[in-house]
């Protein structure tokens, strides 16, 4: 998305984007392609989380300006379940094979896919949407699992995971700002880069707005340049539902809430816009024929394999028939 960005645009590119192959129909049968080439239980998660993710997520995107706006959040609140349950997937089978081939993973050479900075950054921006979300219990596992991660070393992560750019770490001191007690032996000597402004104004209010915007400004000139390299080394800001949401300025604003601190809301474009102005909680997404099914395949492959709230299928379905695309009039301008 080149220029100068506005909601109606993304609006478009999204339905552009749907009209073009990447509607749930289309997305549906790229998985059922990938389910009948048996795939590994983190490749099937990742390729659901790339599909049925990518209709999701543009549906909530042309629906966020809608009659019925609940139609749009519970999509943006399936479309993290399908991110949360990619990366807790590849972790859970990583760690299992980690323990069938014990020598493998002293060489670090087991038959997966490392953990690199992209899937830090990946894995942070789940945790930091999990929080703004009003998901307590994913947001305190992923932020858990990523401080264990951190600390030592696991044979399926790259040794420069945490300290090539500077998203994960970021999103990872926040999490450590809302703790009630600091963990031990976690430092943070780095240079933030374009999050720097966040930290070092985290006590002073005046100058908290500005790094709010400054950091705005960056997001969005990631989001136009998203087909570009990451040669700043900040990965992961503009992907995902990062692409629609200042995710990280809005899990601040849910930090500092937590922990009764003055909470910066500048006036921004990037802010001011139906999917960065989520109620808390947002709106639960119910049982979802699609998940459920990807869950059980990799349960097969898995048995111990277990996400706590997944179990829970209360929630909203009204979403589970596909958007007609014709009624979006408004859009064709």
């Amino acid at each position: 998305m080149r220029g100068k960005w506005s909601f109606e645009r993304a609006q478009k590119q999204s339905l552009k984007k749907l009209k073009n192959g990447m509607d749930l129909a289309s997305e549906i049968a790229r998985l059922e392609e990938e389910i009948a080439d048996d795939p590994t239980p983190q490749t099937l998660a990742c390729v659901a989380d790339e599909t049925i993710w990518r209709a999701r997520a543009n549906e909530a995107c042309i629906l966020a300006t809608g009659r019925d706006k609940t139609q749009c959040l519970v999509r943006i609140h399936l479309a993290w379940r399908y991110s949360a349950f990619r990366w807790i997937a590849y972790l859970h089978r990583a760690e299992q094979l980690a323990i069938e081939f014990p020598r493998k993973a002293r060489n670090r050479a087991l038959p997966i896919g490392d953990i690199d900075f992209n899937d830090t950054s990946g894995m942070g921006m789940v945790m930091a949407q999990a929080a703004v979300l009003g998901e307590d219990a994913a947001h305190d596992w992923f932020g858990q699992r990523c401080l264990r991660m951190r600390r030592s070393e696991e044979p399926f992560v790259e040794r420069d995971a945490w300290t090539v750019g500077p998203t994960a770490s970021f999103l990872l001191w926040l999490y450590v700002r809302s703790l009630e007690k600091e963990p031990e032996g976690i430092l943070f000597d780095m240079d933030f880069g374009p999050f720097q402004g966040i930290v070092d104004s985290w006590d002073d209010d005046r100058k908290l707005d500005d790094a709010v915007i400054s950091l705005c400004d960056f997001h969005l000139k990631k989001v136009r340049s998203i087909l570009s390299p990451d040669n700043d080394l900040v990965f992961g800001l503009a992907v995902g539902l990062g692409y629609f949401m200042p995710t990280e300025v809005l899990y601040l604003q849910r930090v500092r809430e937590k922990r009764g601190l003055y909470v910066p809301k500048p006036a921004h474009e990037f802010l001011d816009q139906p999917m960065a102005q989520l109620p808390f909680p947002c709106p639960r997404s119910g049982c979802d024929p699609f998940l459920s099914r990807v869950y059980e395949l990799c349960r097969e492959a898995m048995p111990t394999f277990s996400i706590p709230w997944e179990q829970d299928d209360s929630g909203n379905t009204d979403w589970l028939e596909e958007v007609d695309l014709s009624t979006f009039r408004f859009l064709r301008k």
